[in-house]
């Protein structure tokens, strides 16, 4: 066969045994991805120590715990019908309360209904998105935040309970 151009033509690792290859072609080993993916697990570890902070696992939720200001924000539910999150947790005999609903926490899951407690403050962006079995959830007063996207795609969500004291409702939060 005869290409165009050396870059055209595929690489072989028998070709050229004595010099490097001017390209190389990536084997099925993930090894460059796996180093990257190894490093920025190690730098939020190291983050997570240096500003006082962990993850812990609760049933199906996982929250970041703020050591400094005793405070829980979940970062993570698996799939459940309803789910009425707790106002604090107590680990190793410490109390947090729960004041942030993060990034992705539900997206996706099959929830059907949310009960939010009054220590909740903001619900991030994209928090509930294309969760389409939510179907009834409460927010109360002391939610200032509703992010951007928060519940964009919850296409069967019918009973929603604003309570007074909303202050920012972001874009597309409730857009189906």
């Amino acid at each position: 066969m005869f290409w165009d151009s050396p870059q055209d033509r595929p690489v072989s690792y028998s070709e050229h045994k004595d010099r490097e290859p001017e390209r190389t072609v990536c084997s099925q080993d993930n090894t460059y991805k796996t180093n990257i993916h190894f490093v920025l697990y190690l730098y939020i570890c190291l983050l997570l120590i240096w500003f006082h902070m962990r993850i812990v696992s609760i049933g199906e939720l996982s929250f970041l715990l703020d050591d400094k200001n005793n405070t829980a924000k979940l970062i993570q539910a698996e799939a459940k019908e309803s789910l009425n999150i707790p106002y604090t947790l107590v680990v190793e005999e410490k109390q947090y309360s729960v004041f942030e609903i993060g990034y992705n926490a539900f997206k996706n899951t099959r929830i059907s209904s949310v009960i939010i407690p009054p220590t909740v403050t903001r619900i991030v962006g994209s928090a509930f998105e294309s969760c389409q079995s939510l179907r009834s959830i409460i927010i109360p007063g002391s939610v200032k935040i509703i992010g951007k996207d928060a519940f964009n795609g919850c296409c069967n969500l019918r009973n929603i309970v604003l309570e007074e004291g909303i202050k920012n409702i972001g874009e597309r939060a409730f857009a189906f």
